[in-house]
C-alpha cells in the first residue's frame, strides 16, 4: 500500500527501530485505539448504529423511556463488567512484559490494551451524561425538559419535511414536534 514510505523509512535512521512488521502491527494497533476513543464521541452525537424500526413510531416520551430504561439495564452494568474485567485484562499484560508474537513487533501491548479501558470508561462517562439528560426531560418541568431536550441527540431527525408553506429546516421540524404542531 505504502511501498514508498515504507522504503523512506528503512532508508532513514529510523530504519533499524521501524520494520514493516512493526509497521504493520501499528497500523491494526492504531485502528483498534480510533475505534476505541470514537465510540463515546459517536454516541454522543448519535452517530452510532442504531434499530429504530420499532422506535420510529413511538412518541418522544416513550422514545426518552426505551432509551432511559436500555442505559440502565444493559449499557451500564455491561459497561461496567467490560470495566471489571478490562482492569485485569490491561494489568495482566503488563506484569508479564506482553509483546508482539512476531519477532520484530512492537513490544508493550498492554499500551494499546489500555485504550480499551479509557474508551469504555469514556463511553461510561457519556452514558451518565445521557442518563441525566433524560432524567430532566422525563421528570423535569417544562423549562428543564426544553433545555434537557435541546442537549439530547436519541430522538431521530427528519430533516425535510415537506408542508404547505414549503420545505422545513430539521430544526424547525423539531420544535414544531415539541410544540405539538402538525407538520
Amino acid at each position: 500500500k505504502f511501498e514508498v514510505l515504507q522504503l523512506a523509512i528503512q532508508d532513514s535512521f529510523l530504519g533499524g527501530f521501524i520494520t514493516s512488521t512493526k509497521l504493520q502491527e501499528l497500523e491494526w494497533h492504531l485502528h483498534a485505539v480510533i475505534f476505541f476513543l470514537a465510540y463515546a464521541m459517536a454516541y454522543l452525537a448519535n452517530a452510532h448504529v442504531r434499530v429504530d424500526v420499532l422506535r420510529d413510531g413511538f412518541s418522544r416520551r416513550r422514545q426518552a423511556w426505551i432509551e432511559l430504561l436500555g442505559l440502565l439495564f444493559f449499557a451500564v452494568p455491561y459497561l461496567c463488567v467490560v470495566l471489571w474485567f478490562g482492569w485485569d485484562f490491561v494489568s495482566r499484560s503488563f506484569l508479564s512484559g506482553e509483546g508482539s508474537d512476531a519477532l520484530t513487533g512492537l513490544p508493550n501491548r498492554w499500551i494499546v490494551k489500555s485504550f480499551l479501558l479509557l474508551g469504555i470508561f469514556m463511553t461510561l462517562l457519556v452514558v451518565f451524561s445521557v442518563i441525566v439528560k433524560l432524567v430532566a426531560y422525563l421528570f423535569g418541568s417544562p423549562e428543564t425538559r426544553d433545555k434537557a431536550d435541546e442537549f439530547l441527540n436519541i430522538f431521530p431527525v427528519d430533516f425535510r419535511a415537506e408542508t404547505d408553506e414549503g420545505t422545513l429546516t430539521a430544526t424547525q421540524t423539531e420544535k414544531n414536534e415539541r410544540d405539538g404542531s402538525v407538520t
